[in-house]
């Protein structure tokens, strides 16, 4: 909320909490955070879901067929996605050795996410980050 102090220059008026989410970047992991994110939201808390362009946008999609992202009032933060090479998957592997390059791309997200917790910082008495575990290196 834009406020002005007594020499007439604007300042904003800090929230008491602002939440951070970060998903690990596979479908699974950004639907649990982004059910989570709706849930925080309906306590008037400001959440911010931050991730690379295309799982956000994976992400959303899932949740605007449900309906439950008209209600929420969630702020997404879309981070550049990080170049990979995508093999196909390996039908004789139970392992999805296919989705690696997606993960170790997820850690050039760590610069993005430093500059987005530096804009973020000020504008609230509180931030909680709540992340993946997997994600704790970019966090």
């Amino acid at each position: 909320m834009d406020v002005h102090n007594q020499h007439g220059s604007h300042a904003y008026k800090q929230a008491e909490v602002v939440v951070i989410m970060v998903p690990f970047p596979c479908y699974s992991h950004l639907n649990q955070v982004l059910q989570l994110s709706c849930l925080i939201s309906t306590y008037n808390i400001p959440v911010h879901y931050a991730c690379s362009t295309t799982h956000v946008h994976q992400a959303k999609l899932c949740f605007n067929a449900t309906n439950r992202l008209s209600f929420a009032q969630i702020h997404f933060h879309e981070f550049p996605t990080p170049p990979f090479l995508s093999p196909p998957p390996d039908p004789n592997s139970k392992f999805p050795s296919h989705l690696i390059p997606s993960f170790e791309a997820s850690l050039q997200l760590r610069d993005p996410m430093t500059e987005f917790l530096h804009k973020i910082s000020p504008m609230a008495r509180r931030v909680v980050v709540v992340h993946d575990v997997l994600m704790a290196y970019v966090v």
